[in-house]
């Protein structure tokens, strides 16, 4: 999307659009984030697999059938491995220039893995202020009564000032 100007002013949200949705920004002068403002992404990548399965993305934390504990999803660093040894997802991505959405988690017996973070892509020709947040952050695994899921990587953030 294209603007001429972007103002997120204090409590206001930008966010993508749903899962495996991208936001992507061209500002032709000046964009700020004032504090509490943000631009997110959150839990906005990879989707959450149902229950016994490996997390999707290319970092997919591990998780099947009968599992009880499952891992947590990788992108620019290794997953974390559940308390009982299944296999976090491998590392992915670039980090020079991420553009990947994040991987989910794997999910367990009862509970689906966190979904992985979307991506968010910014190019400014004018000043770029940033009080607020820009995020693209996984969602946690779910868990509770001994049963627990993965939770997904962060997925992208890229920003470009052409000033």
């Amino acid at each position: 999307m294209m603007l001429t100007r972007l103002l997120i002013a204090s409590g206001g949200r930008l966010r993508a659009a749903g899962a495996m949705s991208r936001i992507d920004l061209t500002v032709l002068e000046d964009a700020t984030v004032d504090t509490d403002g943000a631009i997110s992404a959150d839990s906005y990548g990879n989707p959450a697999p149902g229950s016994h399965a490996p997390g999707l993305g290319c970092g997919g934390g591990g998780g099947g059938q009968g599992l009880i504990l499952a891992g947590g999803a990788g992108y620019g660093g290794r997953g974390g491995d559940s308390a009982i040894g299944v296999n976090g997802g491998g590392t992915c991505g670039s980090a020079k220039a991420p553009v990947e959405f994040g991987s989910s988690g794997g999910s367990g017996y009862l509970y689906a893995g966190g979904a992985g973070g979307g991506s968010v892509r910014i190019r400014v020709n004018g000043a770029f202020v940033i009080n607020g947040h820009i995020t693209a952050n996984g969602g946690d695994g779910a868990a509770g009564a001994g049963y627990a899921s993965g939770g997904g990587s962060g997925g992208a953030y890229t920003s470009r000032l052409d000033r």
